[in-house]
């Protein structure tokens, strides 16, 4: 098995973070985890990460380093220790899952801007943002559904002077 094309993340990197788990840095058939479990591993953080696909070099940088580590701390959850180790779960009925979300929510609130301005594209869902329509399937015309004056405020422009 080998790390799909939009995937993040290296498996020698990983073994680097990880070398008592790993044979020598490396992950093998005969590691635990395997290979083949490392590389799934990364596969699937990367697939919780992609919207669009990074390719800016620097950006893409970031984001290997991130699943690297997610990956890393999976790695050392398998034997008990660190983040995803059993110490970890069961705290207010989180899991695994969760725990990947938040810090995959996390990472993307702080460098989403970042990643942006190295050139990198952003989705935008249809549906994101305050929306509004004049008129409905219709064609009739349509109306707030709150107004300024329903809750006690007015408006009005002031002149300039």
């Amino acid at each position: 098995m080998t790390l799909l094309t939009n995937t993040y993340g290296d498996v020698a990197e990983i073994g680097k973070l990880t070398p008592r788990w790993s044979a020598s840095g490396t992950f093998s058939t005969t590691t635990s985890p395997t290979l083949a479990t490392v590389e799934s591993w990364c596969d699937q953080v990367s697939g919780l990460i992609n919207t669009i696909p990074i390719t800016q070099a620097d950006a893409k940088l970031m984001l290997d380093m991130f699943v690297n580590e997610e990956v890393a701390a999976m790695v050392e959850g398998v034997h008990g220790s660190g983040r995803f180790g059993p110490a970890a779960l069961g705290k207010g009925g989180v899991n695994r899952f969760q725990l990947i979300r938040g810090d995959i929510s996390k990472f993307v609130e702080d460098h989403a801007q970042g990643i942006e301005r190295l050139g990198a594209a952003r989705a935008q869902a249809g549906f994101a943002g305050i929306g509004y329509r004049d008129t409905d399937v219709s064609g009739d015309e349509t109306h707030p559904i709150f107004e300024r004056e329903g809750f006690g405020e007015s408006y009005a422009t002031k002149d300039p002077e």
